[in-house]
């Protein structure tokens, strides 16, 4: 799984996680394709191995976007 503290990132097991975001975290998955595969509360969701653009925005911070390698 993909344990995101929210600013910091790791993969494996086919999950992107988010821990430790606030409750209005936003979270955005896209695929190297450009297309938005989750877009809602920051938590964990299942993908396929490949490679994802996760961004995470709230209120009181700018928007976050990481390069995330899921095995």
């Amino acid at each position: 799984s993909v344990a995101i503290k929210y600013n910091n990132k790791t993969t494996s097991d086919g999950y992107i996680n988010v821990k430790g975001a606030h409750n209005d975290t936003i979270m955005n998955v896209y695929n190297m394709s450009g297309c938005n595969i989750y877009s809602g509360q920051a938590t964990s969701i299942a993908v396929k191995a490949g490679v994802y653009i996760v961004t995470l925005s709230n209120s009181t911070e700018e928007t976050k976007a990481v390069k995330v390698i899921v095995k």
